[in-house]
């Protein structure tokens, strides 16, 4: 999505609810959004709920709009909110584990992991985040992907800091052990 294609009279005209304005801003914040969508969901029929949820806030919440902060960023935001939101409804996030040290938290060789990226897709990666546990995946996708703080996911998702680093550390080496695994397969 480029800001061409998003502008202030776009915005005003989908504010003012017309709705081929309101079309073209679904189709020019569809793909960000929907990869937002994915990889927070189960499936992609949870995903396409979860879009259509999160976008239906972001038209409700356009007089909100600040222009000083970029779009792209803020609906990003808005459907972030949204999907931490839905999943506060349906999940129990309050698990309790014991936290792990921060030394353990460092990957044994990051020339392997450096290695891995360079050979994997957005499907691959996308595949390996689907396989970590639900609440694991979610805190994990906030943490690495969305840049959330571990003191920003806490307050989102109602846990401790200490879970959220747990939940980090935890899809860490589950998507290194993944990774080891997918890579030594497909180079035999």
């Amino acid at each position: 999505m480029t800001e061409q294609l998003i502008n202030n009279e776009l915005i005003k005209s989908c504010i003012n609810q017309d709705r081929r304005a309101q079309n073209m801003l679904y189709k020019n914040s569809y793909a960000r959004l929907m990869n937002i969508c994915r990889r927070y969901a189960r499936n992609s029929e949870e995903a396409r709920e979860l879009f259509t949820i999160g976008f239906l806030k972001i038209l409700n919440n356009l007089e909100k709009y600040q222009s000083q902060m970029p779009f792209e960023s803020w609906i990003s935001r808005v459907m972030i909110n949204t999907i931490i939101d839905e999943h506060r409804k349906h999940l129990n996030f309050n698990q309790h584990h014991q936290f792990i040290d921060s030394d353990e938290l460092e990957f044994k060789n990051a020339a392997d992991i450096n290695e891995y990226e360079k050979q994997m897709n957005t499907e691959q990666a996308l595949s390996m985040l689907k396989q970590l546990p639900e609440a694991t995946r979610k805190v994990f996708s906030l943490f690495a992907i969305d840049e959330y703080t571990h003191k920003e996911i806490a307050a989102a998702l109602g846990i401790s800091e200490n879970t959220s680093k747990w939940h980090v550390s935890d899809a860490r080496k589950k998507l290194m052990k993944q990774l080891s695994t997918t890579f030594k397969t497909e180079q035999v």
